[in-house]
């Protein structure tokens, strides 16, 4: 099998005429009864400049797309949680689970909230900023 590539090794100048001689005696070499061989495969991928260059740009995009809606998400979340003081006070009558306290929503309202709002505004942002283009 690496005897039918010779010509074409050579013609491309991938390894010069000698080189590659010695390798397929080293070949054969290795089928004599103490001969060894041993064989990596190895892959590799080829990376334009370019190409890296644009993950890292989306990268950064991504992260400050990232911080921003966590931000923005705050007061919207706490906006909402201040709203839903009627669902809150229901809950904590049908399922006694506290949820209204003396100075307002407790604690895991805020988060629940606050995770839920962050959740649909990531789907929406991932939704537009990763949609086909036209």
């Amino acid at each position: 099998m690496i005897e039918g590539v010779r010509n074409t090794a050579l013609e491309a100048g991938i390894v010069d005429r000698t080189t590659f001689d010695k390798g397929i005696q080293d070949l054969y070499r290795t089928s004599e009864s103490d001969g060894v061989f041993c064989n990596t495969f190895l892959k590799a991928v080829a990376v334009r400049q370019w190409d890296i260059e644009m993950n890292n740009s989306k990268r950064r995009q991504d992260i400050g797309g990232a911080f921003l809606i966590s931000l923005i998400s705050v007061p919207i979340a706490f906006f909402a949680v201040v709203n839903l003081v009627p669902v809150w006070s229901w809950i904590e009558s049908t399922f006694e689970i506290e949820s209204i306290g003396h100075s307002g929503p407790a604690t895991w309202c805020y988060l629940t909230t606050y995770i839920f709002i962050l959740a649909c505004a990531t789907f929406v942002w991932l939704a537009v900023r990763h949609r086909p283009e036209l």
